[in-house]
């Protein structure tokens, strides 16, 4: 669905332009059943998911904000600045091979490594917003084992990535 409102400052830019990278990736694509970026956008949420009652259709993708402020790059009598900061991507999928925990993460650490891969490779390119670092703010973590079912067995993962604009 096509934003109603137009990314105008560094950080609207960079929420979106992590989203356009994102939708880009076929290994995300891919794991959603489709080939379409407008329809892989339905599954990318800007801000965290924080209560319990709000259920998405996993895979997921989740994009915040973490921090932005300015930094002076140049010397000399002038002060000059540039927008920095960082957001947070949260990936989720549901666990596959769940009998086998070991083969379970390995399967959905090749979904967010191949996300994070591809995302990489596109940093930088001219159409892209200018990120520059992506970091593994905390391991996988599943499903709790006593909160397990068919419906409830999945993954996720939170890395940071950091931007200039």
């Amino acid at each position: 669905m096509a934003l109603a409102v137009t990314p105008t400052g560094s950080i609207s830019l960079a929420l979106t332009g992590l989203e356009t990278l994102l939708v880009n990736s076929a290994t995300f694509r891919s794991e959603l059943g489709t080939t379409s970026t407008i329809e892989a956008s339905e599954s990318v949420y800007f801000d965290y998911v924080k209560d319990n009652d709000q259920e998405f259709k996993r895979p997921f993708a989740v994009v915040a904000e973490n921090g932005a402020g300015y930094s002076q790059f140049a010397g000399g009598d002038r002060n000059h600045l540039k927008a920095n900061g960082s957001l947070v991507l949260t990936l989720v999928a549901n666990a596959k091979n769940r009998d086998h925990h070991k083969s379970s993460k390995i399967t959905f650490l090749n979904f967010a490594g191949g996300v994070i891969d591809e995302i990489a490779a596109l940093f930088g390119s001219d159409q892209f917003y200018p990120f520059r670092s992506i970091e593994t703010l905390a391991q996988a973590e599943r499903t709790a084992p006593d909160d397990r079912d068919e419906e409830n067995d999945f993954w996720e993962i939170h890395f940071g990535i950091s931007h200039n604009a």
